[in-house]
């Protein structure tokens, strides 16, 4: 059954991209390549990063009351060279570092004692420091328990300093009705104890932390967050932008959507050559006429003015909307890559239409230059969900991307190395 489904899910491929006889070349014969990861389990991908020849892919297993992470290094090609199981974990961002790979996620334990099944899950926010072949560990997990009420720590996303003297971890809380907080955190590369610690939170709103954090040229570290209020089937979401200096209490952030009322979550931000690009969705407050955006701050961290784009699929590839009203498609934004003359790679995924799509949510690419103009949109997808959780820009100027294919409730990693046109060739 599993090698059936794929069989299928090349065939949409292939007529997706106007390519022929992808199957029929040997990996070693190209630049471009398409892997999937099964585990027997759903299995979802969380993020890829390069590394010297090859790539370093996380992913999470989930199967009843068993939770696992699996940290898989393999070469250009996606052939697995080294794999590890971290059991009773996730993982949620992954970082190089000069003598190993530090892995930020949460230490999951089940509680079948507990009166309510919510409680049964405990998580707290885990730092894993592995060497070079994923042997050798050590390992720290963030422990703060106030005593009002259980309290589950999540772990965001994990950087590097501009010196490499401290790894800076963003991570998020929630303590029983209170809204969700967000927490920042240093500790020492070498022994991964901790340095500091600092809580930052909004008085009526959840802080829902982006996947990506970053240490600017000033020393102040960078993340997204959405912030939202859910009142029964209503969601109201600004994006947030905080710039922070290392262990202050002060948080300045720069925000878009705040004096609207509808939705913007913020998925990803990244770096570029003036400031940052934020992607997510933009919807009503019913989550309904979705679309992906996209915005720009500056180095200081405003916004800069009529930097924001709206995208909808319309109903052919090659042909997308950029005004926000304009909602054909469900279109959700969940990651982005900068380019080198200063654009960016979108990425997200599109539920299909008798108009557009291959069946369930397909892959949905956006290259835009420097100034927001779209330069190429593809759609990627097979008879079930395809999503993308993080994108890279490879040296070639291709990408790489990470995500999920689900077909029948089953889901594996799924990794794409394309060109610099977003196709796959030989």
């Amino acid at each position: 059954m599993t090698g059936m489904k794929r069989f299928y899910f090349f065939i949409v491929i292939n007529l997706a991209f106007c390519c022929t006889n992808i199957e029929d070349a040997s990996p070693e014969e190209r630049n471009t390549f398409m892997r999937f990861y099964e585990k027997g389990s759903n299995y979802t991908g969380q993020t890829a990063e390069i590394i010297k020849n090859g790539y370093v892919i996380a992913g999470n297993t989930t199967s009843g009351t068993i939770y696992n992470a699996i940290i898989s290094i393999t070469d250009v090609n996606g052939n697995v060279l080294y794999e590890t199981v971290l059991e009773n974990a996730s993982v949620s961002s992954i970082k190089k570092v000069s003598d190993g790979y530090l892995i930020w996620g949460d230490s999951i334990q089940i509680d079948p004692a507990a009166n309510n099944v919510n409680d049964q899950i405990v998580t707290r926010a885990h730092l894993i420091k592995m060497d070079s072949v994923l042997k050798n560990r050590m390992a720290h997990t963030f422990i703060y328990s106030p005593k009002d009420a259980k309290v589950d720590f999540h772990g965001s996303s994990i950087t590097l300093d501009q010196d490499e003297k401290n790894i800076i971890s963003v991570g998020s809380f929630k303590s029983g009705s209170n809204p969700g907080k967000v927490f920042v955190a240093a500790y020492n590369p070498a022994t991964l104890d901790t340095l500091w610690t600092q809580f930052y939170g909004l008085q009526d709103r959840d802080y829902i932390n982006s996947k990506s954090v970053f240490v600017n040229q000033s020393g102040e570290i960078v993340w997204a967050s959405s912030a939202l209020n859910e009142q029964q089937s209503a969601s109201r979401s600004y994006l947030a932008v905080p710039f922070v200096e290392p262990n202050s209490t002060f948080v300045n952030s720069g925000l878009f959507g705040e004096n609207e009322d509808l939705f913007y979550s913020g998925e990803d931000i990244q770096p570029s050559s003036v400031g940052y690009g934020v992607t997510g969705t933009f919807s009503n407050i019913q989550k309904q006429n979705q679309n992906i955006y996209f915005v720009r701050f500056d180095i200081s961290g405003n916004v800069i003015e009529g930097s924001e784009r709206y995208f909808d699929a319309i109903g052919q590839e090659g042909k997308i909307s950029v005004a926000s009203t304009i909602s054909q498609t469900e279109d959700i934004g969940s990651a982005l890559s900068p380019t080198s003359d200063g654009g960016f790679l979108l990425g997200g995924s599109l539920t299909s239409t008798p108009d557009i799509g291959n069946g369930g949510k397909d892959i949905f690419l956006i290259r835009i230059d420097a100034f927001g103009n779209v330069l190429w949109n593809k759609h990627i997808g097979g008879i079930g969900d395809e999503t993308v959780s993080s994108i890279r820009t490879t040296s070639d100027g291709g990408f790489l991307i990470c995500g999920s294919s689900s077909v029948n409730g089953l889901s594996s990693v799924l990794i794409i190395k394309t060109d610099k046109n977003g196709d796959i060739k030989n």
